[in-house]
């Protein structure tokens, strides 16, 4: 595919410098507007003068920047674009690289970019142009969108209020499908209780800091408990495909007081990973929505600080403290395809939520344990 050179910008076509990059905000809000409106394409690093494409900007490392920004994409667009949706590639011209975002309107708008996690904002393209929708334009849009969506939204937001209501400090994670029909946890028992046993059975490491409490798991009505006599270290699969797992932050702190980057990231992606599992074996359809989330509860007086554990950048660092006693990271829908695919990506891109809420910026998280290109936790 050619790099279209003197193409004007129209309603279906954006250029962006290789800059752009540095602000992906830019760039998500250009994609957000194409998904309310017709689709598109947004070719990044490729320079305009009024409106016309007249240079490439070649981008360093473009696979890398790929990954980057689809990461950005998925952790602030909502809902989630699936893959026939949005998709990016890297485009050669010669020696030179950029990249190519294609994005079609699909059936599940308006959609929205979100920014801090507290305020969504409704783009939409007009020709060449960006302008917010109108409040007509939403009510219209979202009684036709799917309510299955908001009904998912709407009970993830209810057990996190009552996880509110314990006085327990703890991690919680989430993980559910849109759809109870397509679980069935009964019929599965001997697989569940090996992924719960075996953690590395389901892509976890053994002794990591992970979902399993060394229980053995128990049948209970209308789910699978591991944890039993520790409410607050249990890991519990329902039969409608619900994953939730608690553990005291005490578990998370190294030293006393200061949350441990590893273990803020490895239990969600566990508990992912395990999700994972579960939902390949019923074979869910890339039609069907996912919900992940996880928190903290009652974080108060806790610190984090940014860096990668067994670095100087993390030795000389002030730990930081949440501003909030109580932190969710999501929620983050994406289809079930996308989360089979990339768990870890989406334990990533919570947890960037999550270090926000701490006051640190996405290059103060713990780099060298992600694997930007592959999308994976790299603890051994």
């Amino acid at each position: 595919m050619n790099v279209p050179l003197g193409k004007r910008e129209d309603q279906r076509l954006e250029f962006k410098g290789r800059q752009a990059l540095e602000r992906p905000e830019k760039i998500t809000r250009e994609v957000v507007a194409m998904l309310n409106a017709e689709g598109g394409e947004v070719w990044v690093g490729v320079a305009e003068d009024a409106e016309v494409a007249n240079e490439i900007e070649p981008i360093a490392d473009a696979d890398k920047a790929r990954s980057r920004l689809f990461d950005h994409m998925v952790a602030t667009i909502e809902p989630s674009p699936e893959s026939a949706e949005l998709s990016i590639e890297v485009v050669h011209e010669g020696e030179l690289a950029v990249l190519r975002i294609q994005t079609n309107r699909g059936p599940r708008g308006p959609y929205a970019q979100l920014h801090n996690n507290l305020y969504r904002y409704y783009p939409l393209r007009v020709d060449s142009r960006i302008r917010l929708m109108t409040r007509e334009e939403l009510r219209e849009r979202f009684g036709k969108s799917e309510s299955s969506e908001h009904e998912l939204k709407r009970r993830a937001a209810n057990y996190w209020d009552e996880e509110l209501k314990t006085k327990e400090s703890h991690l919680w994670v989430l993980a559910m499908p849109e759809h109870s029909r397509d679980i069935d946890l009964g019929s599965y028992l001997k697989d569940m209780e090996r992924y719960v046993h075996e953690p590395p059975a389901t892509g976890n490491r053994e002794l990591g800091f992970n979902f399993h409490t060394y229980e053995f798991p128990s049948l209970a009505p209308h789910s699978i408990v591991e944890g039993k006599k520790h409410p607050f270290y249990r890991l519990e699969l329902h039969d409608d495909g619900r994953l939730v797992f608690r553990a005291r932050l005490s578990r998370l702190e190294k030293p006393e007081g200061e949350l441990f980057p590893s273990a803020l990231a490895e239990f969600p992606a566990s508990m992912f990973r395990l999700a994972t599992a579960i939902y390949k074996d019923h074979q869910l359809s890339d039609s069907i929505s996912c919900m992940v989330d996880f928190g903290l509860v009652g974080i108060g007086g806790r610190t984090l600080r940014g860096g990668s554990p067994g670095t100087n950048h993390y030795d000389l660092a002030d730990p930081r403290e949440s501003v909030e006693t109580n932190l969710r990271a999501g929620p983050l829908l994406l289809p079930a395809s996308t989360l089979i695919e990339a768990p870890d990506r989406a334990m990533w891109s919570l947890l960037t939520r999550i270090y926000q809420g701490f006051g640190l910026r996405r290059s103060e998280m713990p780099l060298s344990i992600w694997n930007d290109e592959r999308g994976e936790l790299t603890l051994r």
